[in-house]
């Protein structure tokens, strides 16, 4: 299982109470705490069909030719009266197939018959916030203030859970759903693998041709619109499909995001219409309970143990969205945040069928869940320009780049100029060790353990040094032989952290000195951890940190 899965599995116990793991063979290898709590026994290692009946699709066999389809599964625990409904994972390379169920019940009552309760449920969970309205308003409302005060909290909560999804949906190639992009001429510019295997197929299109004339209006819908962003449901050869057009901020094409609701297009139109007619009598309420709701939000207090746990799924997410795949030989990479979650990212990305690595380490303003889904938001922005320009673009204009990308973005109109990140972004040609460089500060070094020579190329005067438009730092960038030196870059926490014999920070002058003096690099390793770990002693840590040092 890599680690992506682990990731997954280990939310098994917390938002995914009904996932269940499947191998190829049919064995069970993982199961959801409440799913568990339904069976009533541990079914680790038995057979799937021993405790599980599927109706849709009809075996389990066939759940196995699911490719990147999002596909609606339909399933029963066997002597049990109640359906499970979710979507199938397919994993060819561990051979597992991850089931994202939910149970299906009609009232509370049954619920509590098969032996779960509401906390069972994930937060969010629509079934879990469908029983309890109803139950609700089988009680005449009697207690309004608190079905509006848990409402507004689980709306607050889903709409920060759209938020992170909206963002990540920007990542085209790693969206299941598909993703085409169309230039303002009509033409077909782009299409991920789930758009050409199932949309652009149902439409007879194909990359460099032109739209139909019925999508072109659907292009200037979107255009003409005060944001730029059109939603609307088709029908394609039987298939329906949820599309979302955005014009993007001054370039010539658009985005087109995708997704089939074939299956579960009626249940949405029933589950809209009921959450309706339970919406309109909340409001009813709403207004002869403001005053109340008014006087009691003074009272209202920071729930420390929800934020922490806030913390460690934003944390969680930066793992997966961080994951370290580099093909870099004898990286070291030390991240410690200064709570649970890092305002401090870094990003590496090959270039295919090329000898270019571009490496990028940022230190974003904010702090807490702020700086963590800044730095998620930074870092795919990053990753965004890097595929779209040329491997023999300047890095000062692929920096330029970055920052137009992002100051145009809807998302920094509503946070406070976090674009002055400070950011350095390399570029690896391993065929002859030479590293392109840009960067906005000077936590870049270069390290000959042979002299004991340290090099900062962001203080050579023969560098080209340029003004950044939108904060008016400066940005130098250049290019220098790296064979056989190590690579140093970090963020501005390690310099500024607090400790040693006199309780100073530790500044810029005392890491170099750690590093000609060999205490980083001893016999290959990298012992940076460890020299500011007891550098720090008791002391509270100043700032999140991050370093990434290499040998070519």
């Amino acid at each position: 299982m890599d680690s992506q899965l682990k990731q997954i599995d280990s939310l098994k116990d917390s938002i995914l109470p009904f996932l269940l793991g499947v191998g190829f063979n049919g064995k069970i290898m993982s199961i959801g705490k409440s799913l568990l709590k339904l069976i009533g026994s541990d079914i680790h290692n038995s057979h799937v069909d021993d405790y599980f009946e599927f109706n849709h699709p009809k075996l389990f066999s066939e759940c196995l030719k699911i490719t990147n389809e999002n596909k609606l599964v339909k399933a029963k625990i066997i002597n049990k009266p109640f359906e499970l409904k979710g979507n199938a994972h397919i994993f060819n390379a561990e051979e597992i197939v991850l089931f994202l169920f939910i149970p299906v019940y009609n009232d509370q009552q049954t619920l509590a018959s098969s032996g779960l309760s509401l906390s069972d449920f994930p937060d969010n969970s629509v079934m879990a916030e469908y029983l309890f309205l109803i139950e609700q308003n089988k009680n005449n409302l009697e207690n309004q203030h608190n079905i509006i005060k848990n409402l507004e909290a689980k709306t607050k909560a889903l709409q920060n859970s759209l938020a992170k999804m909206e963002e990540l949906s920007k990542l085209p190639e790693e969206n299941p759903n598909p993703v085409v992009r169309i230039s303002d001429k009509g033409v077909v510019i782009y299409g991920n693998d789930s758009a050409k295997e199932s949309f652009l197929e149902l439409l007879d299109l194909k990359l460099n041709e032109v739209v139909p004339d019925s999508f072109n209006l659907l292009l200037n819908q979107a255009y003409s619109s005060r944001e730029g962003i059109f939603d609307k449901i088709i029908e394609l050869n039987k298939h329906t499909y949820s599309i979302t057009i955005i014009k993007v901020p001054q370039e010539n094409y658009f985005n087109l995001y995708a997704l089939e609701i074939t299956n579960s297009k009626k249940e949405i139109s029933q589950e809209k219409n009921q959450l309706k007619k339970l919406q309109d009598e909340l409001a009813l309420s709403k207004d002869n309970l403001e005053k109340t709701i008014n006087n009691q939000q003074a009272e209202i207090t920071l729930n420390q143990q929800g934020l922490a746990q806030s913390l460690k799924e934003a944390a969680l997410l930066q793992n997966i969205f961080f994951g370290n795949n580099s093909s870099i030989n004898n990286l070291t990479v030390f991240s410690k945040p200064k709570h649970i979650a890092s305002a401090d990212f870094f990003v590496i990305e090959k270039i295919e069928d090329s000898n270019f690595t571009y490496i990028a380490l940022g230190d974003c303003l904010g702090n807490d869940l702020k700086g963590a889904f800044l730095s998620v938001f930074f870092a795919n922005q990053i990753k965004n320009t890097i595929k779209s320009e040329a491997v023999d673009s300047s890095l000062i204009s692929i920096f330029n780049s970055i920052e137009k990308n992002v100051s145009t973005s809807d998302f920094y109109t509503n946070v406070d100029h976090f674009c002055a990140t400070d950011l350095t972004i390399l570029r690896i040609n391993k065929a002859n060790h030479e590293i392109s460089f840009a960067s906005n500060n000077y936590n870049l070094v270069s390290f000959d353990s042979s002299s004991n020579n340290i090099y900062e190329p962001t203080n050579d005067k023969l560098f080209a040094t340029v003004n950044s438009a939108i904060n008016n730092k400066k940005i130098v960038s250049g290019t220098f032989n790296a064979q056989n030196k190590y690579v140093i870059l970090f963020s501005d926490g390690i310099i500024n952290q607090f400790g040693g014999e006199k309780l100073k920070k530790l500044k810029r002058r005392y890491l170099y000195s750690w590093i000609a003096s060999g205490k980083v690099f001893k016999d290959e390793q990298c012992l940076i951890e460890q020299l500011f770990t007891d550098f720090k002693a008791n002391q509270p840590q100043t700032d999140d940190c991050i370093w990434l040092s290499f040998k070519l």
